[in-house]
């Protein structure tokens, strides 16, 4: 956006007019991405592009009253505006909800924080699915969990209850999936203790066991953060 107070306009760009370019993501857990971007950058002929957003003005005493109007203002326009709290939380996983541009599996996910771009860990995308309360990007956000995601971590924990909360609801659960979840976590436990791996090629074998990643475990060290989880199995 474009914000210019000496002439009283605001302006909204879509792009910058490049021509559709490869994108790649290339430092990730397990994976590199890459896809043909374009998205707002450019519009061929008889192409076109919609969006909802909103504009409204208040006067605020503070750059905190700025944000907390902005927050009622977008849960007002999307109607889950019984108190602040609710907006600032449902708005927050609205504005982590993406277009999966990157793979198949599904139309949206949820990005895990600004600085994850396009990658959904599951727990992330399981909890603000959930908040979010929206079936449709709850039912995508589930089909966006793949294998390299499932494991590693507590991800195959997080997947085994989201596929049993899908389940519950009607949804159809991708069975050879949870099944790999649940056969990674018992490759990783003894006597109901969970002991994850570290990542493949990680700088310490000790480390990168957790979302902690630097963080170093014997391998006899159970991390407490991926315990109790196991009982989904």
């Amino acid at each position: 956006m474009r914000v210019d107070p000496q002439h009283r306009r605001l302006g909204v760009l879509n792009g910058d007019g490049r021509d559709p370019y490869e994108l790649r993501i290339k430092y990730d857990a397990k994976d590199a991405y890459h896809c043909q971007m374009d998205g707002w950058q450019s519009l061929a002929a008889g192409e076109t592009r919609s969006y909802i957003t909103w504009l409204f003005a208040e006067r605020a005493e503070s750059h905190y009253d700025v944000q907390l109007a902005a927050h009622v203002a977008l849960a007002n326009g999307k109607g889950w505006n019984d108190s602040a709290l609710e907006a600032i939380l449902r708005n927050t996983a609205y504005l982590l909800c993406r277009r999966n541009l990157m793979r198949e599996e599904s139309r949206y996910l949820f990005i895990s924080g600004i600085g994850y771009g396009w990658k959904q860990w599951v727990s992330d995308g399981f909890w603000m699915a959930v908040g979010l309360d929206d079936r449709e990007k709850l039912t995508e956000a589930y089909h966006a969990v793949f294998e390299n995601r499932v494991t590693y971590e507590d991800n195959a924990q997080y997947y085994l209850i989201w596929s049993a909360l899908v389940k519950r609801a009607g949804g159809q659960v991708n069975r050879p999936l949870a099944k790999l979840a649940c056969d990674f976590i018992r490759q990783h436990e003894t006597n109901g203790v969970f002991y994850p791996p570290p990542l493949a090629g990680a700088p310490s074998k000790k480390g990168w066991k957790t979302y902690m990643d630097i963080l170093e475990y014997d391998d006899d060290d159970a991390p407490v953060s991926d315990q109790d989880f196991t009982a989904v199995r």
